[in-house]
């Protein structure tokens, strides 16, 4: 086992609230199933409680240790005829869409902003991508799970012998698990199964700026059937002009950004992608003030139009990708696709945030029938990310209480999610699984 005080003073920093006064004692990087079972039975026999770099931390009432899966970074198997692949948690989108093209198999990869983030990780945490493979979970099939006492369980259809359907079917027979380890603490994930992309013939990204919210509300209620009759088949985003500014700074008022954009594609053979388009102009084009064009003709010289499409695409490209300067935190909720709760949903976000100092960085994903709203909260040392973690908590508090319930955040503002739990039956039989699967509070953090 391997310490590394900057990895260990970084989530040190991230986490302090949680630590409370415990301390991050260690790094460990295994290599194997069999070294972190060892890891495991250590932790167990020394008191301390086990976090790693796919899962979700929580409170704790010890030390703790961090699993960091640099090293377990295997792509395990691609079938090239199924379109499905088997990866270790610490195989990145980029390292996925290498191999693809080393390989070259006409697959596609959902990275969204980030080609070094885990392939694991953001399955795990349930966050949305760009593509038609944008919600990762549901492209998710079979998982490979180490529980508490170092048990190795298998999902689905690899929970059968001699099975070779593991990266098939994802349901299995009887009670699905596979849940249980998303935005969990209830095992560590040591293998994801996962659909590829195939892809298209035809891929044509687009935007349309919206100037006020008014364009807004007429825009969603009209992405809403284009959405549903998966005309647009993939997550739709509509970002205000401060989250695309955030990657670029300077470059939004270059790009004719407005208040509202939105971002989507169509997906297809040429002929039957050139009709649709003629369908979206003309219900999009009548949003009063709505500007919209092709991304390719007007990406040129602007990396985040640029961005935008390679995202859509399923186009991997760390050069593509400006990232954000400074660390942030985000959080997510969930209304419907209609209008009036996009305006509700951006109002109660930017009036906390207004509040802050901070900017308003909101983005819209429309997912299958549900519309995500996900804010970005800025933060650069200890005091500023006090204030973006208070003020994340006091959004989805004023969204729960106006209906819209969290989907997933960033685990430095999981405890303010986790309230709107408290009390329920879903919380209670969260609390049995635990007690039941980690009764000695080695991943979980309390013992029960």
């Amino acid at each position: 086992m391997n310490g590394d005080d900057a990895l260990a003073r970084a989530w040190s920093l991230r986490y302090r609230h949680l630590l409370g006064s415990h301390r991050l004692a260690r790094v460990v990087r295994p290599d194997s199933t069999g070294a972190l079972g060892d890891i495991l039975a250590q932790a167990r026999q020394e008191g301390v409680t086990l976090w790693n770099s796919c899962g979700l931390p929580g409170p704790v009432t010890r030390d703790v240790w961090l699993i960091d899966f640099a090293h377990m970074n295997r792509i395990v198997d691609i079938d090239a005829a199924n379109a499905t692949a088997l990866v270790e948690p610490g195989v990145s989108h980029a390292q996925l869409a290498a191999e693809l093209g080393t390989r070259k198999l006409p697959f596609l990869v959902d990275a969204g902003r980030d080609p070094r983030a885990s392939v694991a990780g953001d399955i795990l945490a349930r966050r949305y991508g760009y593509t038609p493979y944008g919600d990762r979970a549901l492209m998710q099939c079979g998982l490979e799970v180490m529980l508490a006492d170092g048990l190795l369980v298998r999902t689905g259809m690899g929970a059968m012998s001699k099975s070779n359907m593991f990266q098939l079917f994802k349901w299995g027979f009887g009670p699905v698990n596979d849940g249980l380890f998303m935005q969990s603490r209830l095992g560590i994930v040591t293998k994801v199964g996962l659909w590829l992309m195939p892809a298209a013939p035809r891929c044509l990204p687009f935007m349309a700026s919206l100037r006020d919210e008014a364009a807004l509300e007429a825009a969603m209620d009209i992405l809403r059937p284009l959405s549903i009759n998966r005309i647009l088949p993939h997550p739709v985003a509509v970002a205000s002009k401060a989250w695309e500014a955030a990657y670029v700074p300077g470059d939004a008022d270059e790009a004719d950004l407005g208040d509202w954009n939105v971002f989507g594609a169509l997906y297809g053979l040429p002929d039957d992608v050139d009709l649709l388009w003629g369908m979206v102009q003309a219900q999009l084009g009548a949003v009063p003030g709505a500007h919209l064009r092709l991304i390719d003709d007007v990406a040129m010289g602007h990396p985040p139009l640029a961005a935008r499409a390679h995202m859509m695409r399923g186009e991997v490209s760390a050069d593509a990708m400006p990232p954000m300067a400074g660390e942030k935190l985000e959080i997510a909720a969930v209304g419907g696709i209609h209008g009036d709760d996009a305006r509700a949903m951006a109002a109660l976000a930017r009036r906390m945030l207004d509040a802050a100092g901070l900017p308003p960085r909101i983005e819209f994903q429309l997912c299958w029938r549900a519309l995500l709203a996900k804010v970005e909260l800025p933060w650069q040392d200890a005091a500023s990310l006090e204030r973006a973690r208070t003020t994340a908590g006091d959004i989805l508090a004023a969204w729960a209480q106006a209906g819209y319930a969290p989907s997933h955040t960033d685990d430095g503002v999981l405890e303010p999610a986790r309230a709107r739990l408290a009390g329920t039956g879903q919380a209670h039989v969260h609390a049995l699984l635990a007690a039941a699967l980690d009764p000695s509070g080695v991943l979980s953090g309390t013992p029960a």
